[in-house]
């Protein structure tokens, strides 16, 4: 089973981070403080504990 999640966590790109981050800002039902913790576990956390270097916009 471990092998698996290995596959399924290779395999995330900056693209699939980005789709996700879209969904974070436009979700309905997240507060404003729970969209920044998000934002920043996919932005931060995430893309350094999968080793990918992703270059996002300042602006968002």
């Amino acid at each position: 089973m471990i092998h698996l999640v290995g596959i399924l966590v290779a395999s995330v790109t900056c693209a699939d981070i980005a789709e996700k981050l879209d969904r974070v800002r436009t979700h309905p039902d997240l507060t404003p403080l729970q969209r920044v913790e998000i934002i920043e576990i996919y932005e931060v956390h995430l893309t350094e504990t999968l080793g990918l270097a992703c270059s996002w916009d300042a602006n968002d």
